[in-house]
């Protein structure tokens, strides 16, 4: 009985007794690790219990309850909710710049969030659930949410829903340069405001592809 390598599809022999193996050699595994930690938030973010499923963007329970991002009885681990739509309570140092409708629908992301972005060059950055919008994950003292026109600030009792969906592979760095800087182009009137970006957003999707 045989199966095959997950990362070059080689043939693997399956042993009569003992776990099958998933890879031919110690190179595939490797390539395999590095593979997953492309696709994945970074472990620090995710070894800490201040994870909730999600029902769209309300924070649930894995058992289906109401959670609240001021109720750490309601969080739970990453491990409990890995398989579900799921999310991250902002706080305790944790923190998440939200980037809305940055990205076109050719996957071009605006000159504004570049500049943002280019600020913390090895922070964690992962697309919205809508494939529009960008989350830059970080470290920022507690407190009150900040908005900036499509530029918001998290870092205290706020629920993100995460989705893994990696932009750019990083860690957790501190997010005061980005800060700054979404100060300065809010002052320049480079970050366009909310309606204005949901108004091309439309425009875009009814208009006809090129």
């Amino acid at each position: 009985m045989a199966s095959a390598c997950e990362v070059c599809g080689d043939r693997l022999e399956i042993p009569t007794r003992g776990r099958s193996p998933k890879f031919c050699s110690s190179r595939c595994r490797q390539r395999a690790c590095r593979a997953r930690k492309l696709t994945q938030l970074p472990r620090r973010l995710r070894d800490l219990p201040r994870w909730a499923a999600a029902n769209g963007k309300r924070p649930i329970t894995p058992s289906g309850r109401p959670a609240s991002s001021t109720d750490e009885s309601t969080w739970t681990s990453y491990d409990n909710v890995a398989n579900l739509p799921h999310g991250i309570m902002l706080g305790g140092g944790i923190a998440c710049i939200d980037l809305d409708k940055c990205i076109n629908r050719r996957g071009q992301v605006a000159s504004w969030a570049q500049k943002i972005i280019s600020t913390v060059p090895t922070a964690v950055v992962e697309k919205s659930v809508s494939g529009r919008g960008l989350h830059i994950f970080g470290l920022l003292p507690e407190s009150k949410g900040t908005r900036r026109g499509c530029a918001e600030i998290y870092s205290r009792a706020r629920f993100i829903r995460t989705t893994e969906n990696i932009f750019r592979a990083g860690g957790l760095v501190d997010l005061a340069p980005a800060v700054t800087v979404i100060e300065r182009l809010h002052r320049n009137g480079e970050i366009p405001k909310k309606e204005v970006a949901h108004a091309r957003s439309r425009a875009e999707k009814e208009s006809p592809t090129s």
